[in-house]
């Protein structure tokens, strides 16, 4: 075995090991969560987020990998199935299959999800569903 063969399959086995050792919580998703606040550092957004009070979103995410997200305050009601990669959850739409990725972390009672532009929604698990 020359050293570029034992090198790369000692750093594949870094990056395997790495990755099984993070857990960022997914198998404490599937359940019923409300929104406790909405964040984005931008002051652009100041007066629109003082709005969401708490339950403002709710999301239930289901053991077969269905969700719904719902905004009482936008009116609006997304629906899909996801799928968890590391530290992203993927969601899929119904209506048109795009596919939006989302940071998150979980642990049993507390859900952060982060965008890319910037936006944290923290959810508490809603223990009434």
């Amino acid at each position: 075995m020359n050293i570029m063969s034992f090198t790369a399959r000692a750093l594949l086995l870094i990056i395997l090991a790495a990755n099984t050792g993070c857990d960022y919580g997914a198998d404490r998703l599937p359940g019923s969560w409300k929104s406790v606040s909405v964040k984005n550092p931008s002051p652009f957004f100041k007066n629109a987020l003082a709005e969401y009070k708490e339950g403002a979103i709710t999301l239930d995410l289901y053991p077969d990998k269905r969700f719904i997200w719902a905004d009482s305050l936008q009116n609006m009601q997304l629906k899909g199935s996801f799928e968890v990669k590391g530290d992203k959850i993927l969601l899929t739409l119904n209506k048109d299959d795009e596919k939006i990725a989302l940071g998150f972390s979980a642990g049993k009672k507390k859900l952060i999800i982060r965008t890319d532009d910037y936006f944290t929604f923290t959810f508490v698990r809603d223990d009434r569903h």
